[in-house]
């Protein structure tokens, strides 16, 4: 396994700035190891580059040394576990959400970049808003960089959460929950029994 490859064994979308810090590898050698390993997927959000394993590995040293350096950000520091982002909701509890309806097949992707509903996600979602595409919406989180729903769903997934006094805004982009983070996830993805944990 390179030294990039085993970077992103975080499982996270990390940019070639981010690889280069941890794998103490310039930045010319971080783009020659991403070029040539078929098993790396590329994202283009928002102006940059990011790059993720297509395959799930076990988190290696340099694995958890990207976490580390992830959660070491100041500028996620005073976050907490769930906030807005673009009006959708971002955060821990965002992309737990999005990724607890991928476990349970209401959202599949083939390439770990495009996502699709299911006919039963359709089914699910559609208590709180309008699901009449195929495509699902994607988020990058800019804090915990991994999916959370974004476009009209990620927009009224919040606003459910809102409407149901589950969460409220604050004068920050910080989301008070006013519940446990397990409850609000049931309330969205009802009639799946789980033991509900943040996967983030």
């Amino acid at each position: 396994m390179r030294v990039v490859n085993s970077a992103l064994t975080c499982n996270k979308w990390l940019t070639v700035n981010e690889l280069s810090k941890v794998c103490h590898l310039s930045r010319e050698e971080v783009i020659r190891q991403l070029q040539c390993d078929k098993t790396i997927i590329s994202l283009h959000f928002y102006g940059r580059w990011y790059y993720k394993n297509k395959m799930s590995y076990n988190v290696t040293k340099l694995g958890n040394a990207s976490n580390n350096m992830l959660d070491s950000r100041n500028t996620i520091s005073n976050l907490g576990i769930a906030r807005t982002c673009l009006h959708h909701l971002g955060g821990k509890l965002g992309v737990t959400i999005f990724r607890y309806a991928e476990l349970k097949y209401l959202i599949f992707t083939s390439d770990k970049v495009n996502y699709s509903f299911t006919e039963k996600g359709k089914n699910i979602f559609s208590k709180f808003c309008k699901v009449n595409q195929t495509t699902v919406p994607c988020c990058l989180d800019f804090s915990e960089r991994n999916f959370h729903f974004g476009g009209r769903i990620g927009n009224d997934l919040l606003n459910y959460l809102l409407e149901d006094d589950l969460c409220k805004l604050t004068k920050s982009r910080k989301v008070e929950l006013c519940k446990e983070p397990a409850s609000i996830v049931q309330s969205v993805l009802p009639k799946l029994s789980y033991e509900i944990r943040l996967l983030v």
